[in-house]
């Protein structure tokens, strides 16, 4: 699920690419169809690429998972789960290297909605990155922090 909770033996120190970034409210079933999403990472340029010496960054539309599923069909072995977000468009796209990486958007304030997670290729079109969907492990994720 490429989820995970670190404990910090230290304060963060905040920088211009080391920033916190808000976790989505109460609504779980909130889709984010349709909305334009943000991935950044220091994932290979395009595949089978060199990897960037600057941290990129990508706008995607975010696509509904059954029009995910559709595209993917027998290539997704256990299928489009709804703990799955896919979000992508031809030439751009998460890449090898990205994985664990945030997707992002902004509503008044940068809200994590994904987890770069795994994809066929990188920027094909026709198959949209796929990312662990945060609201799907928000009562997870609650329940390891509530002591932080």
């Amino acid at each position: 699920n490429d989820i995970a909770v670190l404990t910090m033996d230290q304060p963060v120190q905040f920088s211009k690419s080391v920033r916190p970034i808000c976790l989505p409210g109460g609504d779980s079933s909130r889709a984010y169809n349709g909305l334009t999403a943000t991935v950044i990472g220091w994932g290979s340029l395009r595949e089978n690429g060199p990897q960037p010496a600057i941290l990129q960054e990508v706008n995607l539309p975010i696509w509904t998972n059954p029009e995910c599923s559709r595209k993917y069909g027998a290539a997704a072995p256990g299928g489009i789960i709804e703990s799955m977000l896919c979000a992508g468009q031809a030439a751009k796209d998460s890449c090898s290297g990205d994985s664990g990486g945030p997707l992002m958007v902004n509503d008044g304030g940068w809200t994590q909605v994904g987890v770069v997670s795994w994809g066929i290729g990188c920027g094909k079109g026709q198959y949209p990155g796929v990312y662990s969907r945060v609201t799907s492990f928000m009562p997870w994720i609650t329940k390891n922090t509530k002591d932080t």
